[in-house]
């Protein structure tokens, strides 16, 4: 037996509309910070005025990718590459036109290609192999 949302809505008119009444009013309150964490205590002794701040946390980096370390798979190595050209179109906020103008500014070592192949972007914006 399925659950019918229209039919027991129509059968517990007041039920329905009490859970939804019940639901959107559930998130809407705003909840006030604690008033001591709201405002640092206030010290007035003078050596507190000379302290200096402490030191701001260091910028966040982009990760590098993670290529396969097996140069004959292949596959995991099309699959590493094709999500560093997914976080290089991110922050370009575009595609790039070839596969050497995401080379030249990936920001990490592009492993060489098997034997006879390299890599190219195909119509749909992916990295391939092809042969030479």
């Amino acid at each position: 037996m399925v659950f019918d949302v229209a039919r027991f809505a129509r059968r517990q008119p007041m039920l329905w509309s009490a859970c939804v009444a019940l639901a959107v009013t559930a998130g809407c309150g705003k909840s006030s910070p604690p008033a001591e964490s709201a405002m640092p205590p206030v010290s007035t002794d003078s050596t507190s005025a000379q302290q200096t701040p402490p030191p701001a946390p260091a910028p966040l980096q982009d990760p590098q990718p993670m290529v396969a370390a097996d140069p004959d798979d292949t596959q995991k190595t099309l699959q590493g590459l094709n999500r560093a050209l997914m976080g290089w179109m991110i922050r370009n906020h575009r595609h790039p036109k070839t596969f050497e103008e995401f080379a030249g500014s990936a920001n990490f070592q592009i492993p060489d290609p098997p034997a006879g192949k390299k890599y190219t972007l195909n119509a749909r914006g992916f990295i391939i192999l092809v042969s030479n």
